[in-house]
């Protein structure tokens, strides 16, 4: 079985808080206005898969990734929870959600119709 090794993470650009069963990982860059970089993306794309490990092996039977506003960030979250998936030998299905904005982007600017032909892909379930 995976070790789970979530006490040796130590976030150089997000913070993550668990309340009430559910984590959270924030983008934690204000000096910073664009949203990842490579290196950011790898960094959230391993937290996801450390996190999924967990919730994993806890019988976890859907995950749901939601308040996407960053098509880097749904692909970093799928990414990670299918790496967890193969680490930990089983495989449950994947829900992702985009916020769009009143203006009907999501923040960077990408219109529904793009985030679509982006996730599609790579895809959830």
């Amino acid at each position: 079985m995976y070790k789970l090794k979530a006490a040796e993470w130590r976030p150089e650009h997000f913070k993550l808080e668990v309340a009430d069963r559910v984590a959270t990982i924030t983008l934690n860059r204000p000096e910073r206005k664009n949203p990842l970089t490579f290196e950011s993306y790898a960094e959230l794309r391993d937290q996801y898969e450390v996190q999924g490990i967990g919730l994993l092996e806890g019988g976890v039977d859907l995950f749901i990734i939601e308040t996407q506003f960053d098509l880097l960030g749904v692909k970093a979250a799928m990414n990670g929870v299918r790496r967890a998936m193969k680490a930990v030998g089983r495989r449950v299905p994947i829900q992702t959600q985009v916020t769009i904005e009143l203006t009907g982007r999501m923040l960077p600017g990408t219109e529904i119709a793009a985030a679509l032909g982006a996730l599609d892909p790579m895809r959830p379930d």
